[in-house]
Parts: C-alpha cells; sequence; structure tokens
C-alpha cells in the first residue's frame, strides 16, 4: 500500500514553500510562516516598540 502524498505547507504570508525556503513554522491551530516572514515581521514589531 502506498503512503498518500504529505500535504504541501506554504507560508501563510509570502506562498513559499518548504522546499523554496530554509524553515517553515507551523502551529495546529494557526497559519504557518517562514523564517524570512518571520524576521520581517519582527523587524516591524521591534520598529514599533514604545519606549517605557
Amino acid at each position: 500500500m502506498e503512503k498518500p502524498e504529505k500535504k504541501d505547507i506554504r507560508c501563510s504570508f509570502c506562498g513559499k514553500n518548504k522546499t523554496d525556503t530554509d524553515a517553515i513554522i507551523t502551529t495546529h491551530s494557526g497559519p504557518a510562516i517562514c523564517a524570512k516572514c518571520l524576521s520581517r515581521f519582527k523587524t516591524k514589531m521591534d520598529k514599533n516598540k514604545q519606549p517605557e
């Protein structure tokens, strides 16, 4: 019996699949995000951070 093909996991933000990028982070209840998008969003969040 053949194994079913795995679902192609893509980044929810840029659309790249696992073969196009270094790593994709997935959660069981949220979107998948690649390492490049994660670092891009983290940089934007750090810039918008208000000093305490």
